[in-house]
């Protein structure tokens, strides 16, 4: 069977801000992470920059597909607009706070064709299969059984 399936997928430039958390971290650390990465969301969405904006490492996370995100970051990704901050994101390696800076849809892709090599095996096996249908059905016309009670020579 071939299948028309039309999918339109998008991918997304992302901007990370990070707020590192240590790996042992005491509950103070976190609850400073924590704050802090609140005050950083704040500063961002009302576009204030401070000393705190100017210290959070930024990571350009590039063109991705949702698929290619961490789970936190693809869920939260969706519900953004282009130039908007997500709210703090807590992570394993501490606060995340995601900029959507833009994002456009994929050609769009049809998955309707097969390999060249798929459809050769594929037609192989169905005259492979007919001729042996043929070939078994001449056999039978051709036999002559004879079946031999040994009991009753």
């Amino acid at each position: 069977k071939q299948y028309n399936k039309i999918t339109k997928s998008k991918k997304y430039h992302i901007l990370d801000r990070v707020i590192s958390v240590p790996e042992h971290a005491s509950a103070l650390q976190l609850k400073a992470a924590m704050t802090r990465a609140y005050n950083l969301a704040n500063n961002l969405t009302q576009h204030k920059i401070t000393k705190l904006t100017q210290q959070t490492q930024i990571l350009d996370l590039g063109w991705r597909q949702l698929s290619e995100l961490p789970t936190i970051f693809a869920k939260t990704v969706v519900q953004l607009q282009r130039h908007e901050y997500s709210a703090p994101l807590r992570a394993a390696n501490g606060w995340h706070i995601i900029y959507l800076n833009d994002w456009y849809y994929l050609p769009t892709q049809t998955f309707n064709t097969m390999s060249a090599a798929t459809a050769e095996e594929l037609i192989f096996h169905r005259k492979f299969d007919q001729a042996v249908k043929e070939w078994l059905e001449k056999l039978r016309h051709q036999s002559f059984i004879m079946i031999k009670d040994h009991h009753l020579t």
